[in-house]
């Protein structure tokens, strides 16, 4: 199963999870699968999925305009920056709908809490890979994911002090942090 609108085709997939173990987390390497995208595969309770980062700006193919309409669309208060990246996941055989996470719940609903923590896990080993990326977006699609990504994200500013996570906006759809 290709995920072509991704940029990742089923040889990409095959190499990612190449070395994937069978414990209960897994996180990969992170992989750049094109200019300003980056790609780290994890595997949580026996499921595979993507956490992908990419840069808003070759999001709306480096069209200011674009980029101002979708922010404006999400009611974000700030332009981004070059060095920023849009945060996204999505379970990795979640082929039609792979943003639409109704369709892919967890096995059990008390794994979201470590779920969080593999989520704070990859944000960290994000943050130390790739400095030069100053800031964060994250739109979530459901208000689970929201609460998700808040908890994950102050956790982020809290328990991390020389990463120093900011919060930048956090209203309607839009949520950015930046390195401080």
């Amino acid at each position: 199963m290709a995920h072509l609108a991704l940029g990742i085709d089923d040889a990409l997939r095959h190499a990612l999870f190449l070395t994937a173990s069978d414990s209960d987390v897994w996180i990969g390497d992170l992989s750049e699968i094109g200019l300003d995208k980056e790609i780290i595969p994890v595997r949580f309770a026996g499921l595979d999925y993507w956490f992908l980062f990419v840069s808003p700006h070759a999001e709306t193919g480096n069209d200011p305009a674009f980029l101002q309409l979708m922010m404006n669309n999400v009611d974000a208060e700030l332009f981004p920056q070059r060095a920023s990246r849009l945060v996204k996941f999505c379970r990795a055989d979640a082929e039609a709908e792979q943003f639409k996470p109704e369709g892919w719940k967890l096995p059990q609903p008390r794994q979201i809490f470590q779920f969080a923590q593999v989520i704070r896990r990859v944000m960290n080993f994000y943050l130390d890979a790739m400095p030069e990326i100053q800031q964060f977006f994250y739109f979530p699609a459901s208000s689970r994911l929201l609460r998700l990504y808040a908890r994950v994200f102050r956790s982020l500013v809290t328990t991390r002090p020389e990463r120093q996570i900011a919060t930048l906006n956090g209203t309607g759809a839009c949520h950015a942090y930046q390195r401080a």
